[in-house]
């Protein structure tokens, strides 16, 4: 295997990371995300502070947190 290559598993450091610093609701919340984004057909980056970082197949936005921390139902 490259040094570069993903592993997609259910063991490794990342999800040994995951597992020592996400509750059970943090993890619930990467799951729904996962979905969606694959539902939707969307790449999503948390790569800013503030903001996420969402791709469409034919659209890139940055959406601010405000219009998701402040939307009501």
């Amino acid at each position: 295997m490259k040094e570069d290559e993903e592993i997609i598993g259910i063991t490794g450091p990342i999800v040994d990371l995951f597992n020592k610093e996400l509750t059970q609701e943090e993890w619930n919340a990467l799951a729904i995300v996962h979905r969606m984004t694959n539902r939707l057909c969307l790449g999503i980056r948390f790569d800013w502070k503030s903001s996420i970082d969402v791709k469409s197949q034919t659209t890139p936005q940055i959406v601010d947190e405000s219009v998701f921390l402040d939307r009501k139902k």
